[in-house]
């Protein structure tokens, strides 16, 4: 049985919507102060290097280190400096020409989530923004994503597509009964992926017309 179009898209935020501009060095020390490594000291190291410098530094933490700065920064209540991910515009404004119903779900604090949104100019796309705080439970619960869909006006099905970065948004995505994309160079075994927004603008185009 083939495809049919979305009726909805449900985003994940950061590192899918949206990527950071640069390191947040506040986020950073606190990561590091985590690992117990306060002796690395960011304040003389060129800023362009910074990622280079860490990776040699911690060794065979640094992938631990980079999930420790994520869960940081979802968690954190300040509004950063964020740029949308590339090419993902031309999606959004296919998605919205259509009719098609948006929001986004995140584990970044919701009131701080909603702030970025504004600040990053996609508002007027989406009609529901739901973020850490807003429901009991965050992702891989299906609890925000159903809060979402319900302010959408939209139920439940694998006609609602959940595009997101991480296995916590398929997971999040397949409870609420939805269907889960990956975006980006995570891949798991038996979800649809795309590696950018161009494929995907290309896959969902196929699917409107």
């Amino acid at each position: 049985m083939s495809m049919r179009p979305p009726v909805a898209v449900i985003f994940d935020w950061c590192n899918t919507l949206v990527t950071g501009s640069a390191l947040d060095y506040e986020t950073v020390d606190k990561v590091l102060k985590h690992m117990g490594r306060s002796d690395i000291d960011l304040a003389s190291i060129d800023p362009s290097t910074v990622d280079r410098y860490l990776v040699h530094s911690l060794g065979s933490r640094w992938k631990e280190a980079s999930a420790l700065y994520m869960e940081f920064a979802e968690k954190s209540t300040r509004v950063r400096k964020l740029i949308p991910s590339s090419n993902v515009l031309e999606l959004l404004e296919l998605l919205y020409d259509n009719g098609i119903s948006m929001g986004i779900v995140s584990n970044k604090n919701g009131p701080s989530l909603r702030e970025e949104v504004r600040a990053t100019g996609l508002s007027k796309y989406f009609s529901a923004i739901i973020g850490s705080g807003d429901t009991p439970e965050n992702k891989p619960s299906p609890k925000p994503v159903i809060a979402a869909l319900e302010i959408l006006d939209v139920t439940p099905s694998e006609q609602v597509f959940f595009v997101g970065d991480s296995v916590s948004d398929v997971a999040s995505a397949r409870s609420a009964k939805c269907l889960p994309i990956v975006y980006g160079g995570t891949e798991v075994e038996g979800v649809l992926s795309f590696r950018n927004f161009i494929d995907l603008c290309g896959f969902v185009r196929g699917l409107l017309n």
